[in-house]
């Protein structure tokens, strides 16, 4: 039996010249209502190209959520509607 879930797997990538934490913070809060998440992943090795932070994002609900992204100095925030 196949169980349905809200992850999805986005591997998140930057420029080597943004300086990055070890973690990458993803802050999620709903926009239409109540509700709020935090997950935290490591970037993947690699000493050349872009820093990358392989992700599994998995919201508690269905909904209209601001995602904030956050590591180290660099962040940045979108809006992404999930579906169940």
């Amino acid at each position: 039996m196949r169980t349905e879930t809200l992850s999805q797997k986005i591997p998140w990538s930057l420029p080597r010249r943004y300086r990055v934490g070890p973690t990458l913070a993803i802050t999620g809060r709903r926009l239409d209502a109540p509700g709020r998440f935090t997950q935290r992943f490591y970037e993947a090795l690699g000493a050349s190209g872009p820093h990358i932070f392989p992700t599994n994002i998995a919201p508690p609900a269905a909904g209209c959520w601001r995602l904030t992204l956050r590591t180290g100095p660099t962040w940045g925030s979108l809006v992404a509607l999930v579906r169940g």
